[in-house]
């Protein structure tokens, strides 16, 4: 799944050269999920939120921030967002007491998340030949 997740932070370097201004790699590999949206509506005047896969990419950087640091911010909302992702203890008060270790993750959201990020790059605006 990171791996993935790189894959796509290369792909959105190539994309971000090629704007003028360029945004250097750098910036890129170091920007977080929010100031990448931003680019997107600066840089391309791509309102991605609005996009139907939107929710899904915003949960796959909670999820591989939450794999990657465990408990925190991305957690708590990762939680609050999408709390069918997290065991499930059939009481509420079992529930509230969840965290990183409660992550339960299946096949089909490994399927949904690359379906969501496959359509990210197919309609990802072309600009200079990207």
């Amino acid at each position: 799944m990171l791996r993935r997740l790189q894959l796509v932070k290369e792909f959105l370097e190539k994309s971000f050269r090629a704007v003028d201004p360029p945004v250097p790699a750098q910036s890129v590999r170091r920007a977080d999920f929010n100031a990448v949206v931003a680019w997107l509506q600066q840089r391309f005047g791509w309102d991605i939120e609005a996009e139907d896969f939107f929710a899904d990419l915003d949960q796959l950087h909670l999820v591989a921030n939450v794999v990657k640091h465990g408990e925190g911010n991305s957690c708590e909302a990762l939680l609050e967002k999408a709390p069918q992702l997290f065991r499930d203890f059939g009481h509420t008060w079992g529930n509230e007491g969840r965290g990183a270790d409660d992550l339960r993750l299946e096949r089909g959201h490994f399927i949904q998340f690359a379906g969501s990020v496959v359509q990210f790059i197919e309609r990802f605006p072309t600009v200079g030949g990207t």
